[in-house]
């Protein structure tokens, strides 16, 4: 047998662009992918805010004012639409890797995500009482 090595690629049969869409497993990861963006732009949004409000109380109602356009209303509305497919992708993931024994009975995935979902609503329910104080 010789060491030589071969400079050839191997060959590699080209996908087309439409891959994705010929399963549903492909169509749900893309998708939620997708949402990644929004969340980005949103967070780009929440940090813009930020430097209004150290700016000052002029510069933040000038921001609250455009908050409120019509663009930005449909934004918040597609954004939330975003970030709640992805926090719901990513609670349904969660029990796949995270692996919680009690005793010696591993927990059902389903209770997982019910924990999670839990936490989730109380934590946005003290941040509400903390805001609306």
């Amino acid at each position: 047998m010789s060491n030589y090595l071969s400079k050839r690629k191997p060959y590699q049969q080209p996908l087309p662009n439409n891959w994705w869409l010929k399963n549903s497993a492909y169509r749900q990861y893309m998708a939620r992918s997708a949402t990644c963006f929004f969340v980005i732009l949103y967070a780009l949004n929440l940090f813009w805010a930020l430097t209004a409000l150290i700016a000052g109380e002029e510069v933040f109602n000038a921001w609250l004012v455009n908050q409120q356009a019509p663009f930005y209303v449909v934004f918040h509305v597609i954004g939330l639409i975003a970030m709640l497919y992805h926090s719901q992708t990513w609670f349904m993931l969660a029990p796949k890797t995270i692996y919680v024994q009690l005793g010696k009975v591993k927990v059902p995935d389903k209770k997982i995500e019910v924990i999670m979902w839990l936490v989730w609503c109380v934590v946005t329910l003290v941040v509400f009482v903390v805001l609306l104080r």
